[in-house]
This record gives structure tokens, sequence and C-alpha cells, in this order.
């Protein structure tokens, strides 16, 4: 199933782990949260999910410096790359609620 590219980040997660649930149960997947009663407890799920990847891992900076590409293009120094992951999961947490 393809979301549409302007479904926020947080919607996807909570429609992601609605379906991983309802795979679980033998149940089909659904294209949206709409039909499923008391459905809110997904995004509480997902907004958790993002809000613990908020402080990436050391591995995970360090990753992100190895692949930032050639000096003067987008290198990263640790730092950067842990400022850039959190605005980008930052970024995520907000859409959908009319922040810039």
């Amino acid at each position: 199933m393809t979301l549409p590219k302007e479904t926020p980040m947080i919607e996807r997660l909570a429609l992601a782990i609605l379906n991983d649930d309802r795979n679980a149960a033998g149940l089909r997947p659904v294209e949206g949260r709409e039909s499923i009663p008391d459905s809110e407890g997904y995004v509480r799920n997902a907004r958790a999910v993002l809000t613990a990847l908020l402080e990436p891992t050391p591995e995970m900076v360090a990753e992100a410096v190895d692949n930032a590409g050639p000096i003067g293009c987008c290198t990263h120094s640790p730092e950067t790359a842990r400022e850039t992951w959190q605005a980008m999961l930052n970024a995520a947490l907000t859409e959908g609620e009319g922040h810039d």
C-alpha cells in the first residue's frame, strides 16, 4: 500500500503499526485509520517511536559523518549530523500541526 506523499510521517507510522497489529491478528490491512474505532493510540505509539529516535546512537552519527560526501559538498561533523537528524525528526513530529 502506498500512501500519498503529503501524508504526515506520524500518520504513516501509525498506519504501519496498526496494520502490523492487524496482520498479527490475521486481519487484512487497511488504507486509513478512519474505519478503525479508537485508533488514536496508534498515533501516540508513532509519536513515541519518533521521540525515541530523536537522539541518534553514536554509530548512527558516525555513519552519517562517514557518508557525508566529499569535502566542500556535504561534509558533516558529528554535531551537525546529530542536529540534522534531530531537525528531520522534529519536522516529522510536528507535521500536520500547523507549525512551520
